[in-house]
């Protein structure tokens, strides 16, 4: 903590928190005078005036002023052991911090709040720079010439500073808490005019008007009789402005929209949203367009309205519209009009606007309902001071606002389907238990709900849902002629917003048939580096088009997903089925070297190892399931029947059976009845593993004996499934036919061996050893 002095009031030493009596009263006299001047010189002759007052100065001043620094020096140390007080040209000067010293703490901080921009930060620095004060300056100090000389200029600069603070706060809207004060002041400061007619102004604008004016009669009387004269013209002006009702009066606006009715669910960020009491802190609520963002701020701020007693203030900021978004500058205006501000009062800028909204807010408690913002540069001149709340709602993250200004995110989300069904109910009037596929095909969307519920009126539901099912959901997700509420046009101004780079990327993942998706793919997608992709993620992240699920992995709404891909162009799709088919085969090459597949061109990407092999296996599973079963019905055909072959040791390792039928169903139908031969006999074997695997021999048999029948050019296939169909002949308990089987792999094991096929030989012999190891 160091040495701290103070000459605004009783002299005062403290180190580290503990008084230092200087009791000496030379040694306070001449303490104070340096204290006065920290960091300046000091003569000998200036100390000596001081300390005796021209009366009794003995013979030796010099020597003895300089007895006293002596003692005060040892006294005076700071945390290092070294001496404040030193020697200069005939004199003495005391070097500290100027924050150490009350009296150059209160003229630097008075300088600060000068130059401050921002009333809030003035008042405050003002506030600071009174709180120094701790009674009479220099009160207990024995020296009338100090006295004299300072304690003048000093009460002066405090009255000024006073009078500006109570100035500041009738500005800023905190009128009500420093009328008391004002009472004490008027009353220690009859005579100050400027105090009066605040006194007077707090009074008025606290809804005491009679007051305000028992107030000018008193100083009116006061003048008259001490000095003579009239109050001055300020004080006569707002005298008259009260009594004829033209004084300015401060504004309660109340501009909430109507609740939502009925409004379910959020229960979680309500309770976030309710544990806000007493907070200033800015919120940004965020989520996808038709989420339900507005509804869920304008619900809460009706349920709180009353903690915010001086009113709610409401903007549409348009930052997702069919035009420009509201500027920063009129969306001042309409805030600063709904505080009561005048248009002559109303400043020019953006800036100007953005302080007077802090001055006139600041003091009171406010809520501003901020709706619809575009991006951090739009709100923060919006923001207000401390005491009043913000509530942003936006389908950006609004991040910068988080990190700046140390925003609460509030994410919303799709609503659960029990709370769509629960929404829908509420809307239809029907039991939640005959919505369920209605809630499912709205997505959890609110806005989707509420338009469906629209449509379907009294109509029975069973057609609608025909019509959601069969048709584009879309399309039907939408109220008639009002394009403003159709879930299409909610998506369509989040496209349209996005920079080019980014509606390209959404466009492409509208392409991706799995719920989620990486960030390599989404790379090959645009043929772009990572890093770069990655920050194009990110800002789609931001706009609430797509959720980030992990570090690298992230998901599309099953709505947005219909959305993009009306987008995509067709180039898109090759690079998709590219990137998976490239990607199966060369973990197949890495997990499975030893498992027989059909022919297919070079991996153009590589695995450094297994792990990282079937990692992305792994994470790309649902999609490589999903991307086959939808090119089977739209092509082309190869991708799927080679990355079906590709994932036979994938689905042997990891025994999902119903994504592994579905692969070679997918692909059975790509390859058509009359196709490649080899191609059907590789999908052959792979579905008479799946059921070998499955322990269902007798179906295990009849596949691995097409693969044969097939397979009768490629003689890696047919020992492959030589050696299967005599471990299912060995299960179903036929030992002479796998005594009889076990011999072919053998034997092909040793003829590909022989024409240097090892690759292929080494499926025929974990065969082999299996039907061997049966007979034993």
């Amino acid at each position: 903590m160091g040495m701290r002095f103070g000459v605004l009031g009783p002299l005062e030493v403290v180190r580290d928190g503990v008084p230092i009596v200087v009791s000496a009263q030379k040694q306070r006299i001449a303490l104070a005078a340096l204290l006065l001047e920290a960091n300046r010189h000091v003569s000998v002759d200036r100390l000596a005036e001081a300390m005796w007052e021209g009366r009794d100065v003995p013979g030796d001043a010099r020597d003895s002023v300089q007895t006293h620094i002596r003692r005060l020096r040892r006294s005076l140390t700071d945390d290092a052991g070294r001496r404040l007080i030193h020697t200069g040209e005939d004199g003495y000067v005391l070097l500290t911090d100027p924050g150490d010293v009350d009296v150059t703490a209160f003229h630097d901080l008075l300088a600060r709040a000068e130059r401050a921009t921002d009333p809030v930060t003035e008042s405050d620095l003002i506030g600071a720079a009174l709180a120094l004060w701790r009674g009479a300056a220099l009160a207990d100090v024995p020296s009338e010439s100090l006295r004299r000389d300072h304690v003048p200029v000093l009460d002066e600069q405090r009255l000024r500073a006073l009078e500006r603070w109570f100035a500041l706060q009738i500005r800023l809207g905190r009128h009500g808490r420093v009328i008391p004060d004002l009472r004490r002041a008027t009353a220690d400061h009859p005579l100050r005019e400027r105090l009066w007619e605040q006194l007077m102004t707090a009074l008025h604008r606290s809804g005491r008007q009679a007051e305000a004016l028992q107030a000018y009669l008193a100083v009116d009387r006061l003048l008259r009789e001490e000095l003579g004269v009239d109050p001055g013209e300020p004080l006569r002006r707002l005298h008259r402005e009260i009594l004829t009702g033209t004084a300015e009066q401060s504004y309660q606006p109340r501009q909430l929209p109507a609740d939502v009715v009925p409004f379910t669910g959020r229960k979680a960020q309500v309770a976030v949203l309710d544990g806000l009491r007493g907070s200033d802190r800015p919120v940004v609520v965020t989520g996808p367009g038709g989420v339900g963002k507005t509804a869920l701020a304008v619900h809460w701020a009706h349920t709180v309205r009353d903690r915010f007693p001086d009113g709610q203030l409401y903007v549409d900021l348009r930052g997702f519209g069919p035009g420009d978004p509201l500027r920063p500058e009129c969306a001042l205006e309409m805030l600063l009009s709904g505080l009561g501000v005048p248009d002559d009062r109303m400043p020019a800028g953006s800036v100007e606007r953005s302080a007077l909204l802090r001055s006139v807010l600041a003091g009171r408690r406010v809520l501003l309902l901020l709706d619809n913002a575009r991006d951090e540069a739009q709100v923060r001149p919006l923001l207000p001071g401390a005491g009043s709340l913000a509530v942003v709602t936006s389908r950006n993250q609004l991040r910068g606002l988080v990190a700046r200004q140390g925003a609460l995110r509030v994410p919303v989300d799709v609503l659960p389907p029990e709370e769509t069904r629960r929404l829908l109910s509420g809307l239809l009037g029907r039991e939640p238990a005959e919505l369920a596929e209605l809630a499912d095909l709205c997505g959890g969307l609110p806005l989707a709900a509420r338009i469906a519920a629209a449509n379907i009126g009294d109509q029975p539901l069973e057609g609608y849902l025909a019509d959601l099912r069969e048709g584009n959901r879309l399309a039907m997700l939408s109220a008639g002629d009002d394009e403003a509420s159709a879930v299409r046009t909610t998506f369509d101004l989040s496209y349209a917003a996005l920079p080019e780079p980014e509606r390209e990327l959404f466009a492409l993942l509208g392409l991706v048939p799995g719920a989620g998706f990486g960030d390599e793919l989404a790379a090959a997608l645009i043929g772009r580096p990572l890093a770069e992709t990655r920050g194009r993620l990110d800002r789609l992240v931001s706009f609430h088009l797509i959720g980030r699920v992990a570090r690298d992995r992230y998901s599309l709404h099953d709505l947005l997903r219909i959305y993009a891909a009306e987008h995509a162009p067709a180039a898109g799709a090759a690079r998709l089925h590219d990137w998976y088919l490239h990607g199966a085969l060369a973990a197949a090459l890495v997990l499975h070297p030893d498992l027989v597949r059909l022919p297919s061109p070079a991996p153009v990407r590589t695995f450094t190892d297994r792990a990282q092999a079937a990692a992305w296996l792994a994470a790309e599973h649902d999609n490589l399931v999903a991307l086959l079963d939808q090119l089977a019905r739209t092509g082309p055909g190869e991708p799927v029947w080679l990355i079906a072959d590709a994932l036979r040791g994938h689905f042997r390792t990891t025994r999902r059976p119903a994504d592994w039928l579905l692969c070679l169903q997918a692909a059975f139908t790509a390859a058509g009845p009359g196709g490649d031969p080899a191609v059907h006999a590789a999908l052959h074997l792979g579905l008479a593993d799946l059921y070998s695997h499955q322990d269902h021999h007798e179906k295990a048999i009849i596949h691995y004996t097409a693969a044969l029948e097939l397979g009768a050019g490629w003689p890696e296939l047919r020992a492959a499934a030589q050696g299967g169909l005599g471990v299912s002949r060995r299960r179903l308990g036929d030992p002479r036919a796998a005594t009889r089987l076990e011999r072919a792999p053998a034997d092909a094991m040793a003829r590909l061996t022989a024409g240097e096929r090892k690759d292929s030989a080494r499926e025929a012999l974990p065969r082999a050893k299996g039907c061997m190891t049966a007979l034993v």
